[in-house]
């Protein structure tokens, strides 16, 4: 894996502190990376400004082109770049139009993949086969997880995360009974006889609590 910086058309190794990239699932580092450094940084942007006096003078033929092997370059390297840009999407809640789409080689790997995050707000499987979207539902860590149907509310449904998505449920039975106090009732219901010959109460086995 390439892991110099692309400066000016040239690789050079980043002078900058090292920055880790992990493997989301099992947090194992897949390549350390140097990042740039200041002057690093202003030289990729002198760069930049030079390169786009020649891009914009580019023949637009000629620049489709070059976005074409660019992205054929790009697809042909697709899994190695995957694993390297979404380990922060993987990890954080981003709360934005933003979708990781990685590709997993079976089901086992996409779901460790939707449990390695330190959240579980709410899950989105499509699916057509009936086991799969079962085990799903019954493996994802998540408060929701919604079934070729993202993103439906029901009030008559529990709503909250698990982990570090929040603690307790709005909306639904688990919701109300949030608001509620339980108390345990004993109630003694049986006698016994005492050495003196006096009869008292002794304690039952029944047991009531109320709300």
């Amino acid at each position: 894996m390439e892991t110099r910086l692309l400066i000016g058309g040239e690789r050079v190794e980043g002078t900058g502190a090292p920055l880790a990239v992990e493997n989301p699932a099992s947090e194992e580092t897949l390549v350390s990376v140097g990042s740039a450094s200041l002057e690093q940084v202003d030289a990729a942007l002198a760069a930049a400004s030079e390169a786009a006096g020649d891009w914009a003078s580019t023949p637009a033929v000629e620049r489709c082109e070059l976005l074409h092997e660019v992205a054929g370059r790009m697809r042909g390297r697709s899994d190695e770049l995957a694993r390297a840009m979404t380990t922060a999407l993987f990890s954080e809640e981003t709360f934005g139009p933003v979708a990781p789409i990685v590709p997993v080689a079976s089901l086992d790997e996409a779901i460790e993949l939707a449990n390695s995050t330190p959240y579980g707000l709410g899950a989105s499987v499509y699916t057509r086969d009936l086991q799969t979207a079962v085990r799903c539902l019954r493996e994802i860590k998540s408060g929701t997880v919604w079934i070729n149907d993202p993103l439906t509310d029901n009030d008559a449904g529990p709503f909250g995360g698990y982990k570090q998505s929040g603690f307790g449920r709005e909306l639904g039975q688990e919701g109300l009974e949030a608001f509620q106090d339980t108390k345990h009732v004993h109630i003694e219901t049986r006698s016994r006889q005492r050495s003196g010959g006096t009869r008292t109460a002794a304690a039952g086995p029944r047991r009531a609590s109320s709300t």
